[in-house]
């Protein structure tokens, strides 16, 4: 449910005051508030709180019914017209008797239930009104007068801002009333056994809140005697229904008196009799069980209704003889001759239209009426005025005319009709780039006034630079009776990521790595490739990294760089690892050193040995050179010898050891004193004077020639160390 504030805002009215005869009001500005609840299906609470200011100069209107406040829908901000879903009187009978005051505001407070179906800015009828203006009705009679016209003051709001209905559960309109009247008027027939003639009238108050109700075969009132004044209990006589199907079919609108009159033969016999026995006259109205459309009475689903009764003697009874019939048959809802009684309106280049309406009906007391009519409903009627005539016989001879005219108006309600017009242009533009020239078929239209150069507006046009996103466009179109169309679509230029991402340091020459032969895997080191993308790059599994292990031979990497648009890129390159053989061969039965000893004066010995063999992985070691053999002569003294193996790569291996041939050691007698003893921390060096015999058999043996010479003496070890003669020599003692 929604509450809607509109203020018209102040009204401002010029009034021109001339002579006329009566009293005479005229307004100079007037002031309007509504409030809406919406309820549902377009029905809607409407409170209409206005004031209006007469002129200083007007004079003091007082009286009964002197005022009408009205509510319809119209095509224009005038209000002039054709009218939707009038409601011609909002004011109470109260309100409709205010007195106005010069220079004092009139104020009104007014409710109702209003139905804005059709009302609104998508439909025929875009503008809602209040129409202020004198009631008809009025009493004592004056002139009204609004910019020294007499005629309704009419305030026009757009509908823009009205609110509308939400698709919720239908709700069926409900009949409200405050107060019920009837009013009895009986010529009792001297004989029980003929019906006596009875005018009955029904006045009901409607309530501010009640909906307007329309359809046919609406309500029903009916007559019976009865026992009790609330008429409960036995019914005699009774009549259920009274009405004729016009009057069962009277609309009902909210602040209009709702009077039903009806004069029927009634049998009275029975009711109102000298024993009293049924001495109430009752009517019972409510709503009928065929009532279309449906709706609540008394705002139930219930089957109610109003009585009413009156006392039998209280009625007015007329004891004559039952009289000749002489009363013209009563019409009912005949259309003022002097207006348009009936209009319809046709399509611009449309000459006639069918048109229905509500045939005039009439009553009569006979109960039996004939109709001669020129025109009937339904039936099609010129683009012009067609003057029908309705005439009612009784069976008395008794007649009645009813003459009106039914007016057919053409105008143009036919907006242009676009052609070509797009649900939406698209475009699709590289990511990065912002925006786009776009061509596209322009729309166009036509109309049935055969007009050109409708296009009125435009917000977009082929040729035009458009930003990435949506876009909205507009083409108006209006035709020369300011019928409107229009063509509204988007331009909606999306990004669209179709570039793969960029990647760099890519291997040209794949990375390698050699490893020792004999090895079946090999670790590959590399700078990884990296890639870079407008909307960022990601890696997906790779087939190898760097540092992993290899096997031998070509190995195809492979490096996948995705964005998230799915472009991919890749960097594809072998990893070799190769053998190289660099260990050289493996050397066996080396040995380490031979040592042989030979008799003081014996030149060398022949020595022989177990040969030194070689190994490799790559199966080949072979030996290249030896520097002695077994079996070769070798002096007194250490002699190095070399053997050196060579494999299929180069790769060396050398076997290197000494063979030493020494002669037994010389036994040195000597005392003490002969010795002269240094001592210092690590060893004791003695300095001893060898008389030449000594001296030359130690170089004899051991060559003094040599740095570093032993001797040996009681199990010790002495060395030699050499001086410049003449000096002594000097043995060190290791301890």
């Amino acid at each position: 449910m929604k509450t809607l504030l509109l203020l018209f805002g102040i009204f401002f009215l010029s009034v021109l005051l001339g002579s006329a005869e009566g009293k005479m009001v005229a307004f100079v500005n007037f002031v309007v508030r509504h409030s809406f609840v919406t309820q549902s299906n377009g029905i809607t609470d409407m409170t209409v709180a206005a004031a209006f200011k007469p002129h200083e100069i007007s004079e003091t209107i007082s009286g009964t019914n002197l005022w009408r406040l009205g509510f319809f829908g119209a095509r224009n901000m005038e209000g002039t017209g054709p009218r939707a879903n009038e409601i011609h009187q909002l004011l109470s009978p109260a309100q409709r008797s205010q007195t106005a005051f010069p220079g004092q505001n009139l104020t009104f407070d007014a409710s109702s239930r209003v139905n804005l179906n059709n009302i609104g800015p998508d439909q025929s009828f875009p503008f809602y009104c209040v129409e202020f203006a004198k009631n008809p009705l009025a009493d004592p009679d004056f002139t009204f007068q609004v910019a020294n016209d007499e005629v309704p003051a009419i305030l026009c709001q757009n509908s823009q801002s009205l609110p509308r209905s939400a698709p919720e559960q239908e709700t069926r309109p409900s009949a409200l009333f405050t107060s019920l009247t009837a009013r009895f008027q009986i010529t009792k027939s001297p004989d029980d056994t003929i019906p006596s003639r009875a005018t009955i009238t029904v006045t009901l108050e409607p309530h501010p809140r009640t909906d307007v109700i329309t359809g046919t075969n609406l309500w029903q009132l009916g007559f019976f005697g009865s026992r009790n004044s609330d008429g409960s209990g036995e019914r005699k006589n009774e009549s259920p229904q009274l009405l004729l199907p016009v009057q069962a079919s009277q609309p009902l609108h909210p602040n209009e008196p709702f009077v039903l009159s009806v004069e029927r033969l009634i049998n009275m016999a029975g009711i109102a009799g000298t024993d009293e026995s049924f001495s109430y006259l009752c009517v019972e109205f409510g709503k009928q069980p065929t009532a279309s459309p449906e709706f609540l009475f008394l705002g139930s689903d219930e089957d109610q209704t109003i009585v009413l009764c009156e006392k039998a003697r209280d009625t007015e009874q007329v004891p004559d003889a039952f009289p000749v019939d002489t009363i013209r048959p009563q019409i009912l809802e005949c259309p003022d001759i002097d207006a348009p009684s009936v209009i319809a309106i046709v399509e611009l280049g449309i000459t006639s239209a069918i048109v229905p309406f509500n045939e005039p009906t009439a009553t009569d007391a006979s109960n039996s009426i004939t109709v001669d009519s020129s025109c009937n409903s339904g039936d099609r009627y010129p683009v012009g005025t067609t003057t029908c005539t309705f005439t009612f016989t009784d069976s008395s001879g008794n007649r009645d005319q009813c003459v009106f005219t039914i007016t057919v108006l053409t105008e143009d309600t036919t907006p242009p009709e676009v052609f070509q017009c797009p649900d939406e242009v698209t475009a699709i533009v590289e990511l990065g780039i912002t925006s786009i020239v776009m061509l596209y078929d322009e729309p166009f239209a036509t109309d049935n006034s055969n007009a050109t150069n409708l296009l009125q507006n435009q917000t977009c046009q082929p040729g035009g630079s458009y930003p990435v996103g949506e876009t909205s466009c507009l083409y108006l179109f209006v035709d020369p009776d300011g019928n409107k169309n229009s063509c509204i679509f988007l331009i909606k230029v999306t990004t669209s990521d179709q570039t793969r991402p960029t990647i760099s340091n890519c291997p040209t020459a794949g990375p390698s790595t050699i490893v020792e032969l004999g090895l079946l895997y090999g670790v590959v080191l590399w700078t990884e490739p990296t890639a870079t993308d407008l909307a960022g790059a990601t890696l997906l599994p790779r087939t190898g990294r760097p540092g992993d292990s290899f096997p031998l031979g070509n190995t195809p990497i492979v490096y996948v760089f995705t964005d998230p648009s799915g472009n991919e890129a890749t960097c594809t390159f072998i990893v070799t690892v190769t053998t190289e053989d660099t260990t050289p061969p493996m050397i066996v039965n080396c040995p380490s050193l031979i040592e042989r000893q030979v008799e003081l004066g014996v030149p060398g010995l022949i020595i022989t040995w177990t040969e030194p063999s070689a190994t490799d992985i790559s199966g080949t070691a072979m030996l290249v050179n030896r520097t002695h053999a077994p079996n070769d002569f070798f002096p007194v003294g250490i002699t190095q010898v070399i053997y050196n193996f060579t494999d299929s790569s180069q790769n060396e291996a050398v076997c290197s050891f000494m063979i030493s041939i020494t002669t037994d050691p010389i036994l040195i007698e000597f005392t003490t004193n002969d010795l002269k003893v240094q001592e210092d921390i690590d060893d004791v060096t003695i300095n001893l004077n060898l008389n030449q015999t000594i001296e030359r058999t130690l170089q004899l043996v051991l060559g003094f020639e040599k740095q570093t010479q032993h001797l040996q003496h009681q199990g010790k070890i002495f060395e030699r160390k050499p001086c410049l003669p003449p000096c002594l020599s000097v043995l060190k003692l290791h301890r």
